[in-house]
């Protein structure tokens, strides 16, 4: 049970992070040239492979 809460916590925490990350990203998006979103829509993708590895890690432990 007390290694289930601790999952979901890992994940909620990895969800705030994600949708923060996101709003942040857009705001940013919405104030550069195309050249730089092309950029960071890479590194956002970057970063939602590691939030993937991390929420497969968690189901493992």
């Amino acid at each position: 049970m007390l290694k289930s809460l601790s999952l979901k916590a890992k994940l909620i925490a990895v969800g705030i992070t994600t949708c923060k990350l996101t709003s942040h990203s857009y705001q940013y998006f919405k104030s550069q040239n195309s050249e730089d979103v092309n950029s960071s829509v890479v590194s956002l993708k970057k970063l939602a492979e590691q939030l993937n590895d991390m929420v497969t890690k968690f189901q493992l432990d």
